[in-house]
């Protein structure tokens, strides 16, 4: 059946393709050739039109005509294989139609994604610049890739679908940190809480344009570096940053639809945070950059 592959699967017209033409010469041409031996072998006779002489004619050559008369019968073979084909092609090519459409769906809704979460962190950064006390610098395209690793062209399957177990150690470091930040007064940790802080600030891709590198050494002795707004005051600086990461969490979450607040806006201050802190200062050391410098 090679031929008929060949013929049809080139979208060609019935009849230009090879199977309709030999259905339809070969039983002319065979009837055609058994006519001939026939005439050459009998004795007709002299040519007239007689009743007589066309009943002589049809019962010596009523064979080769009815051979030649399965002509149009079988030219509806091919033709019906012909539209059952092109019909099975035409269902391909629909199919291949729809899949890039849904490829170049996704891609846009991709793109429509990507772009909505970084408008979204970047105008709630260029607001909080703009009126806070600490110019944020945020990496959406990076801090993306982290929460939608999924995301992408190709990948037709990905439906917007966030990394959970990326965004639960999200969430577990800033319940951590709020609540030491809770019990700044009573029962605070600094440990948990700048362990917290600097995880966070990592994870989520947090930067500061003008800041200061803090290192913490821990009660067992295990150092930790963050950065963390330059503020002339190295305790708050650290408690801005806190507050900054409960704000950017809050953003993120309103992305992602989780609109659970309430557990990051407790009646904490940056005061109270930052005097927690103090009881610590000998476990800190804080190098600080001149901008003026670079």
């Amino acid at each position: 059946m090679s031929y008929l592959r060949k013929d049809v699967g080139s979208h060609k017209h019935l009849i230009k393709t090879s199977l309709f033409w030999w259905a339809l010469l070969l039983p002319v041409l065979s009837g055609a050739i058994l006519a001939g031996l026939i005439g050459w072998g009998s004795d007709l006779g002299q040519a007239c039109i007689s009743s007589r002489c066309v009943q002589n004619f049809v019962g010596h050559f009523k064979f080769p005509i009815t051979i030649a008369g399965l002509s149009l019968p079988l030219v509806a073979m091919p033709a019906a294989i012909h539209r059952s084909m092109e019909a099975a092609l035409q269902i391909d090519l629909a199919s291949k139609q729809y899949g890039e459409a849904i490829k170049n769906n996704r891609f846009g809704n991709y793109l429509k994604h990507r772009e909505s979460f970084e408008k979204v962190l970047d105008g709630f950064i260029a607001k909080h610049n703009v009126g806070g006390s600490t110019n944020v610098g945020l990496s959406t395209y990076r801090l993306y890739a982290r929460l939608f690793p999924g995301s992408g062209y190709g990948r037709i399957q990905w439906a917007g679908e966030f990394d959970e177990v990326f965004w639960g150690k999200i969430e577990d470091s800033c319940k951590v940190m709020h609540t030491q930040m809770g019990q700044a007064e009573d029962g605070f940790n600094a440990d948990k809480f700048i362990y917290a802080v600097s995880y966070l600030i990592g994870e989520l891709e947090v930067d500061y344009v003008d800041f200061i590198t803090i290192e913490y050494t821990s009660s067992a002795s295990r150092p930790v570096r963050l950065h963390a707004p330059n503020k002339d005051d190295d305790f708050e600086a650290i408690a801005f940053a806190a507050f900054d990461l409960g704000e950017i969490i809050i953003a993120i979450r309103g992305f992602l639809g989780i609109n659970e607040f309430d557990d990051l806006l407790g009646g904490y201050t940056i005061d109270a945070v930052s005097n927690a802190l103090r009881a610590y200062r000998d476990r800190l050391e804080v190098t600080r950059y001149d901008q003026d410098d670079d």
